[in-house]
């Protein structure tokens, strides 16, 4: 039997705003209070009165690793850590993103004691990530244990930093997909696709895949694409003709159990990312809905899909995608099986065996018998003058 844990928990990404690394801050911290353990978020947050979260203070954008994030990093962001770890008596700390230029950094270098770090991002021999190196470097000796939620994600680490860690995937509620209920846009003798992602972020490759519907639209008269994710719809919708805009629903963004819902109603789910991706929780999504995939052939969806026995793999790009609908309109049956064999592989992505591991880990990282304690004036006793000499 488990002792049961206080648990810090930080997510360096404004709270307000959807994304993968905070939808793995819910789905863990939820499995873990259901277990017994108590959960404290720390985050980024315009609503200092949240109650889900204790407040870093508001975040701004920051262009990085070719997209837009909300993060945190000033004095207010370390006075409030500060708080926060004084306020708190952890067992142990879990930071995501500990290389991100937000509050996972900060609250290393503030905290002393047993502290987990999951990397979640894939960097691309990334020259903001090596120019750092030193930073970076004073916030990974800080961490006891180090996790990846991929190889693409410890890769990452490894090329651009050095040092390994340990992959633990991300985790999903299978049976929140499974049992959802149906939605759908769509007639009953039409083919519904389903694309999710954040309109604006052109890594989702949302641009590639209109061109590509229109294209495939304009011969196929049962055919509706339902776009799904915050943002306007794109200049390059308007372009389209009337009939194929006809054809292409916007829901800007929906709630988890409407997402759930519209997986489930789907015909297929398409994500046609073009980059940026080190993982895929989407795709274990779709796979726990039972949704047929369509998906491009990037690193982190082939790793997902086993090389395609779970999906179509496409190449990124207006053709690839092209041809992809065009396969799935001449035979709607062609993903049957692939299907089915992704809605058994998912399991184990599932909650209760990543939580587990996850587990696992904090124990590692508590085998010195320590706890968590606020430690800023060790960061100018000596921390970066020891880092600076180990790496320089």
């Amino acid at each position: 039997m488990r002792d049961l844990l206080s648990i810090g928990m930080v997510c360096p990404y404004d709270w307000d705003s959807p994304g993968g690394v905070k939808s793995h801050v819910v789905g863990l911290t939820a499995k873990l209070r259901e277990l017994g353990h108590t959960v404290s978020i720390f985050a980024p947050t315009q609503d200092d009165s949240a109650t889900e979260v204790v407040s870093a203070g508001n975040s701004v954008p920051i262009p990085f690793n070719g997209s837009v994030s909300r993060v945190k990093f000033d004095p207010v962001a370390f006075r409030r850590a500060q708080v926060w770890l004084r306020d708190n008596d952890f067992d142990v700390l879990h930071l995501h993103e500990p290389l991100s230029v937000s509050i996972s950094p900060i609250v290393a270098w503030t905290a002393s004691g047993p502290i987990v770090a999951t990397q979640h991002a894939a960097y691309d021999k990334s020259v903001a990530v090596r120019s750092g190196s030193f930073l970076a470097h004073s916030v990974l000796e800080r961490c006891t244990v180090r996790l990846a939620v991929s190889d693409l994600a410890r890769r990452s680490v490894l090329e651009n930093i050095g040092g390994d860690a340990l992959i633990i995937p991300n985790g999903i509620d299978v049976e929140f997909f499974s049992n959802s209920s149906i939605e759908r846009f769509a007639d009953a003798d039409e083919i519904q696709i389903l694309f999710i992602g954040r309109i604006e972020d052109e890594r989702k490759g949302l641009l590639e895949l209109l061109e590509a519907f229109a294209i495939v639209a304009a011969d196929a008269e049962k055919l509706k694409l339902v776009v799904v994710g915050p943002g306007d719809q794109p200049e390059e919708f308007d372009q389209l003709s009337d009939s194929v805009k006809s054809k292409i629903i916007f829901t800007g963004a929906v709630s988890e159990h409407t997402k759930a819902a519209l997986l489930k109603g789907s015909d297929f789910f398409i994500a046609p990312n073009q980059s940026g991706e080190s993982f895929g929780i989407i795709l274990t999504e779709a796979m726990s809905a039972g949704t047929p995939i369509l998906a491009s052939n990037i690193e982190a969806f082939s790793l997902v899909l086993e090389d395609g026995a779970a999906g179509l793999l496409f190449e990124p790009s207006v053709e690839g995608i092209t041809q992809a609908l065009l396969r799935i309109c001449q035979n709607p049956n062609l993903l049957s099986a692939k299907s089915r064999y992704a809605s058994e592989l998912v399991w184990q992505y599932d909650w209760d065996l990543v939580t587990a591991r996850v587990l696992d880990s904090y124990d590692q990282a508590r085998l010195a018998g320590e706890r968590v304690t606020e430690d800023l004036k060790s960061l100018f006793l000596g921390r970066w003058g020891r880092s600076f000499k180990a790496w320089s």
